[in-house]
């Protein structure tokens, strides 16, 4: 939606395009070839950069269906124990409420000029529960009482966050008050399958339709790593 387009597969722009596609094309390389920085790069290197389809994806996510639809979007959720978020709250911040993370994120959203956030963006900044990245890559993950109190905060037992890609499984931190669902799904990163599941109070991750338990305490990771290495290396059965 601010056009940050790093991870935008080739094959989401080739979706969609249409029959009209190619004028739209070229009407937009005509307009960014008339300004010196574009016109230094080519055309060939602009026919790269704006693909087909490329106008249709920035009308779909800026004033279309889906950027309409992701900006009515909660930031932030707590579904009974569990609290959710793409990123992460960073627990060293002061905390809120989630229905004021939540308005601040959908009205920077909704306001931004053209592709860009205010300057001192609150959805945009390393910290916000859109980008923070604590809790997958720091090494030890944030101090336990910090977390403990982050979630006492949000009457929360688990935090399931996504954003920092995974080598592909489902994983837990803290003895299981973290749970790490961003399995790298996308093809930028490899294309991973892989699906929490929460029944009954109890966890499970399921990977080519094997159900595993979670675990929830940090000493039982290394079984469980072992058990979804083991999954992969399986041949897959048409």
């Amino acid at each position: 939606m601010t056009h940050d387009l790093r991870y935008v597969h080739p094959g989401e722009y080739a979706n969609l395009v249409t029959p009209a596609s190619a004028k739209l094309h070229e009407a937009l390389l005509a307009q960014v070839l008339v300004l010196p920085e574009y016109a230094a790069l080519g055309k060939a290197a602009l026919e790269a950069r704006y693909p087909l389809g490329y106008v249709e994806h920035r009308r779909l996510w800026r004033k279309g269906e889906f950027g309409k639809a992701y900006a009515r979007r909660n930031t932030a959720i707590r579904i009974n124990e569990l609290l959710f978020a793409h990123a992460g709250i960073d627990p060293s911040e002061p905390l809120v409420p989630l229905a004021q993370i939540n308005r601040r994120v959908r009205k920077e959203v909704k306001s931004a000029r053209g592709n860009l956030l205010p300057e001192d963006s609150f959805a945009d900044d390393p910290t916000s529960p859109l980008w923070y990245r604590g809790y997958a890559l720091d090494a030890a993950g944030p101090a336990p009482e910090k977390l403990q109190q982050l979630l006492n905060y949000y009457e929360a037992a688990h935090f399931v966050v996504g954003h920092s890609p995974t080598h592909g499984e489902i994983r837990t931190r803290l003895d299981g008050r973290v749970i790490l669902i961003d399995v790298a799904i996308s093809a930028h990163y490899g294309g991973h399958n892989a699906v929490l599941l929460v029944d009954g109070g109890q966890f499970f991750a399921i990977h080519r339709n094997v159900q595993i338990p979670l675990p929830m305490r940090d000493t039982d990771e290394p079984h469980y790593l072992a058990r979804i290495r083991s999954i992969k290396a399986s041949p897959v059965l048409p």
